[in-house]
């Protein structure tokens, strides 16, 4: 072999692996892809259960998996049963039915993207000024709870310092009276009738005192219940009521809101829309088109070259209908 003949078949060979590594990639990328796809639409399926298996491993990434594994299987047994003339109508089903559900999530994935990919964000943010609103005025009845509770004591407290103030007057004058008799001693006896008179004076001025503070006291403690209970019924009834706001705001009423909008999208729709031709063109359609487009992307072509890839790689080893006669022992 001459110089120049190695170089070529050098070149050539280096040629052949690059060609098979950018259609690996091609096609590696394009089931990662789907995969990813798959996987976050399952997720949904699945929100708010328990969808671990092994250690790491979830029902939505299993499904995946096996969906964009059996895909390129399928494709292997459809190129080895066309080289081996055999039929293969249940693997065209089966791959009729797994590429109608990458559609249909390539389609749902693309509305969300397309039309509304700040969904979550804007509903997530909405979702928490409401719940900072609600916890606001949560705040403001326990506010005015404190509030009335500190007017109702200090209108308490002055009620007793009135009450005290009205009989002060009778207790020092009969305290007064009192001290004038223990010191005004008469063989050695102070406590005499004068005394005894100023004794139950005090004592009848200090028990009316005492019945109208405890009478004021208990009625005290029943308003002071009466607040309580008035607003405990109302915190009640405000956190049902927030409950009930937050558990029916509900993600889809946010699809035409102007920030969860994809202003790109929004744009090219508005454009389209000012020809003649796409002028009745509705958001359904395009997301579909767009779904076609992406699926030919992630699906048809890596499948494509996959399918090309079989066939070379059966070609190489032989594979005919001569081989197929002979696994079926004909």
């Amino acid at each position: 072999m001459t110089s120049n003949s190695k170089h070529l078949a050098f070149w050539f060979y280096l040629g052949k692996i690059l060609a098979a590594s950018i259609l690996a990639l091609v096609i590696g990328c394009g089931l990662f892809f789907s995969y990813y796809m798959e996987k976050k639409f399952a997720e949904s399926l699945f929100a708010g259960q328990n969808t671990i298996l092994i250690g790491s491993l979830t029902i939505p990434m299993l499904l995946a998996g096996l969906c964009n594994l059996g895909k390129l299987s399928i494709a292997g047994v459809l190129v080895f049963s066309d080289m081996t003339g055999k039929s293969a109508i249940k693997a065209r089903a089966v791959y009729v039915a797994l590429i109608t559900y990458s559609l249909l999530v390539t389609c749902v994935i693309s509305s969300a993207l397309i039309t509304a990919p700040n969904l979550d964000k804007v509903f997530k943010k909405q979702r928490y000024n409401l719940e900072s609103q609600l916890r606001k005025q949560v705040s403001l009845l326990k506010q005015n709870l404190a509030t009335e509770l500190a007017q109702e004591d200090k209108v308490y407290q002055e009620q007793k310092e009135d009450q005290a103030s009205l009989f002060k007057g009778d207790l020092d004058e009969a305290r007064k009276g009192m001290n004038f008799e223990r010191s005004n001693e008469v063989h050695g006896i102070w406590q005499g009738s004068k005394y005894k008179e100023w004794a139950k004076k005090y004592a009848s001025a200090q028990a009316q005192l005492v019945d109208i503070q405890t009478a004021l006291a208990k009625e005290h403690r029943t308003r002071v219940q009466t607040i309580n209970e008035k607003y405990a019924d109302l915190l009640e009834r405000k956190q049902i009521e927030n409950q009930a706001l937050i558990n029916g705001l509900e993600k889809e009423s946010f699809l035409e809101n102007h920030d969860s909008q994809n202003p790109f999208f929004a744009f090219f729709l508005h454009l389209t829309r000012q020809f003649e031709v796409s002028k009745n063109i509705r958001t359904a359609e395009l997301i579909l088109v767009v779904s076609v487009l992406i699926m030919f992307i992630i699906e048809f072509l890596p499948i494509t070259l996959a399918l090309f890839s079989f066939q070379y790689i059966f070609t190489a080893l032989g594979v005919s209908k001569v081989i197929g006669n002979r696994l079926c022992g004909k």
